[in-house]
């Protein structure tokens, strides 16, 4: 830890690197905010506590924020008055320099904007928050909320007295009292009943009741909800004196002490709702998380609305007004993959109608620090600097040169800042003390900073544990099979394979989806009566596995519409069907297994679609019914299917090609047939129409006395299947055939 330094800025050359993606080092000139790690300083011994990765927790818990029972109530964020933006019109007249003065013009009028809400983006992004560092750690890099942030986007000043400060004139202290005996005489002086109360009526203390009621609802909301706070007259009695108030850090500081409130509640509730299930966890937060919402869309394009078009002489927020980008998903998917989208310094591009700050500069330039430096490079000046913020309730650390791309400058390692937190006096203290730079860099506003290559080296070497820590892992006891072991599939036998969706062995033939077992010596493993594929390729060969899908019985297999495939050995189907079925998608031309689909029962299946059979040494394979296949007699016969009316009492099928293989096959017939290739003959097509009727009738004569052929022999293997086979069931026994 160091002793915190007055200076700001430290120029010095180093070796940078950009941290967005495919970039090389470059030996440059950089400007870092301080402190920073220095080449004579030890890394071990200076290193900030974080970023470190989040412990493993040892019990159970939910990783996705939304799915988290948790209910948190934001009520700091409150939407516009009916009749306020009347109200404030009805006195910009006559105070609007005094607002001016004392810096909360801007931040009058962007009360009068409604930012609708999108609490998940809030969620997702308080789910990375440091309370350690008060930032956001993301895999990337780091960033949070800045000073910057308030000045733009809640028109809050950095400059000014303490809100901690008492009122001592005699005049004030009078004011003070008459506010008391009102708001008393109100009780409770709800917003709507003080509104009513002072709005347009002439009263001395207006204006003063006007800026408290803006002070209680839209700037410090209490727990006093909903009604004026006696601890803000004081702030009001000032800030109606044009006397400048430090709103930016009291503000800023509320936003830490929420975030780090949220993110602990998170945590909890993670580990929590696994012990007590069913259980619902609540949280009030009193900061105005609008601001949190509204920095998230001017950095994360992705997740942003489409904005409106500013008006001249509105604030940054009316971009915002009232839109909504609906179907936010996977938010916290977005900001961790957000390294080359993120925008560093989104006020600084050029924007139509919006009159940006004179720290966003068109050429880098070093300015002078002294009693005439403009208010606001000195405002610019103080966002950079480490202090302690000053808030009405709470003391939060301000660590901006952990993020310094967010200014322009660049990025080193940063080190560890000494706390001034003892009391709001000694924070204070902290927070004004003078600025020692003789110059002060302002960089080019176009400006992409870089970081040097050991903080490149250093973010990395923090966020490797993260990368590969598995959030909300619990221990479960094992499975009654055998898991994957790597993530291939496996091709020998004895290989472990995957098995999903189940929950018992005994339950495994009941689930649909497919699963994959161990196989031993091919045979399948315990608890199911087939083998499953191990790889996504199809198989070939004999003795290999294949795909099973969609049944829930094995004696259901039939049954089921969609394609499986079952293991094939020594030409034989596994037991369980009476049909073998492809192992790839590729039409097989030569001893191949082919293609059976759509089809529930053996006996329907002439009446689906194009299937594909084997057949081999000429004949059919056991089980089919197609007379017509007997007169291929040599292995890899073609037959391509059309319409032939006159064979149509003979066989079924459809309008498309057969593929033909060795081997047994299924039960199968074809509808029709005009084109064959029968011996060495080379296939021909004769349409209806052109074929004579001669050559038509001694087609027919051959292909009834091939059928014959057919018939006799599928009769004689019926025989000695009868003869060999008796302990077969009836509905699986071939059935003798019949021809009209």
């Amino acid at each position: 830890m160091c002793e915190l330094s007055h200076t700001i800025i430290e120029e010095r050359e180093e070796s940078m690197i950009s941290i967005r993606s495919n970039s090389k080092p470059t030996f440059r000139t950089a400007h870092f905010l301080k402190p920073s790690l220095t080449l004579t300083q030890d890394p071990d011994l200076l290193l900030p506590p974080l970023p470190t990765p989040t412990p493993t927790p040892t019990k159970p818990t939910i990783r996705d924020v939304k799915n988290l029972p948790l209910n948190v109530l934001y009520r700091g964020r409150r939407n516009p008055q009916k009749n306020w933006k009347e109200w404030v019109c009805s006195l910009q007249s006559k105070h609007q320099s005094t607002w001016k003065k004392a810096g909360i013009y801007d931040a009058i009028w962007s009360s009068t904007y409604q930012v609708l809400r999108q609490n998940e983006l809030v969620l997702g992004i308080a789910d990375r928050w440091c309370p350690e560092t008060n930032s956001f750690i993301f895999p990337w890099a780091e960033a949070t909320i800045t000073l910057e942030d308030m000045i733009v986007l809640g028109g809050f000043s950095v400059l000014g007295s303490s809100v901690k400060k008492p009122i001592k004139t005699k005049d004030m202290l009078e004011i003070e009292d008459s506010l008391i005996r009102i708001h008393r005489r109100l009780s409770p002086a709800r917003h709507y009943v003080w509104m009513d109360f002072f709005m347009g009526s002439g009263h001395k203390l207006e204006h003063e009741a006007f800026l408290s009621l803006w002070l209680s609802r839209y700037v410090f909301p209490t727990s006093l909800y909903d009604n004026v706070g006696k601890h803000l007259f004081p702030i009001a009695i000032c800030l109606s004196r044009g006397t400048r108030m430090a709103l930016a850090p009291a503000v800023l500081a509320t936003i830490y002490r929420d975030l780090r409130l949220l993110k602990e509640k998170i945590d909890a509730t993670r580990v929590r709702t696994i012990k007590y299930k069913g259980d619902s966890f609540e949280l009030d937060l009193w900061a105005p998380f609008q601001l949190v919402q509204l920095w998230i869309w001017e950095r994360f394009p992705r997740l942003r609305p489409i904005q409106n078009l500013i008006k001249r002489g509105e604030p940054r927020v009316a971009r915002w007004h009232k839109v909504k980008r609906e179907n936010i998903e996977k938010a916290r998917l977005v900001m961790d993959s957000a390294r080359d989208s993120f925008q560093w310094r989104p006020y600084a591009a050029v924007m139509t109608n919006w009159l940006s700050p004179k720290f966003y500069r068109n050429k880098e330039e070093w300015v002078s620090v002294g009693p005439n430096m403009d208010k606001e490079i000195e405002s610019f000046a103080l966002c950079m600097r480490a202090c302690e913020l000053v808030g009405l309730e709470c003391i939060e650390q301000y660590l901006p040169h952990r993020v310094a791309m967010q200014f322009g400058m660049d990025q080193d390692i940063p080190i560890c800042v000494p706390r001034f937190n003892l009391s709001h006096q000694t924070a204070w203290r902290n927070y004004c003390r003078p600025i020692s730079d003789q110059k002060l860099y302002i960089p080019h506003r176009l400006f992409e900073s870089d970081v040097t290559t050991r903080y490149m080296n250093w973010w990395k070497k923090s966020m490797l544990p993260q990368t590969y820590a598995v959030k909300g892992s619990t221990k479960q006891p094992r499975l009654q099979t055998t898991m994957p072991e790597s993530s291939k599939r496996h091709k020998n036998t004895g290989d472990v394979v995957k098995e999903r969706n189940f929950k018992h062995l005994e339950m495994f033939d009941k689930n649909r989806s497919a699963r994959f077992r161990r196989v031993r010596d091919g045979k399948p493993s315990l608890g199911t009566e087939t083998t499953l594929p191990e790889s996504s390729k199809r198989h070939k060969e004999a003795g290999d596995f294949v795909k099973e899908r969609n049944f829930k019985h094995p004696e259901m297999f039939d049954k089921n519409i969609s394609a499986r495939f079952r293991r094939i050995s020594d030409g034989k189907p596994s037991s369980g069907t009476a049909t073998s079925l492809p192992e790839n998608s590729k039409r097989h031309k030569e001893a191949d297994v082919v293609k059976e689909r759509n089809f529930k029962h053996l006996e329907m299946f002439e009446k689906k679609s194009t299937r594909f059979i084997r057949v081999g040494d000429g004949k059919p394979s056991s089980g089919t019914q197609s007379q017509y296949l007997a007169s291929l007699n040599a292995r890899g016969r073609i037959v391509r299917e059309e319409k032939l009316p006159v064979l149509s009492k003979v066989v079924g099928g459809s309008q498309r090609a057969t593929e033909v293989a060795n081997d047994r096959g299924t039960k199968f017939s074809v509808k029709s047939v005009v084109t064959i290739k029968v011996h060495d003959e080379e296939p021909r097509s004769q349409s209806m129409t052109s074929m004579s009727k001669q050559d038509l009738e001694v087609r027919i004569c051959k292909l009834e006395k091939e059928l014959a052929e057919l018939k006799e022999e599928y009769n004689n293997r019926l025989g000695k299947q009868l003869r060999g086979n008796v302990h077969l069931s009836p509905s699986s026994r071939l059935q003798p055939i019949g021809f009209n």
